[in-house]
């Protein structure tokens, strides 16, 4: 299971990371060559991340359709003798 935080640090971590590699090649200094390279680490980084969010979205969505004892809780009255 993901961890929330370690999620939060690896965007902000990314967003970093694509942050000096669009001023390195703002700045121009890296070689031309290398910009395709650059974007698609930046692209790789960035879809990750994306991934990330929506795993962890799933994981909290489906720990919250379960009630405290991992029983399913959601649209289940419940039960009286």
């Amino acid at each position: 299971m993901l961890n929330p935080r370690t999620v939060t640090l690896f965007g902000y971590g990314s967003l970093l990371i694509m942050t000096g590699l669009f001023f390195l090649v703002l700045f121009k200094q890296v070689p031309q060559s290398w910009y395709w390279s650059m974007f698609l680490i930046a692209a790789t980084l960035f879809f990750v991340r994306l991934t990330l969010r929506l795993i962890l979205a799933r994981q909290q969505r489906i720990a919250h359709a379960k009630g405290p004892k991992g029983k399913e809780s959601a649209g289940t009255p419940p039960v009286s003798q």
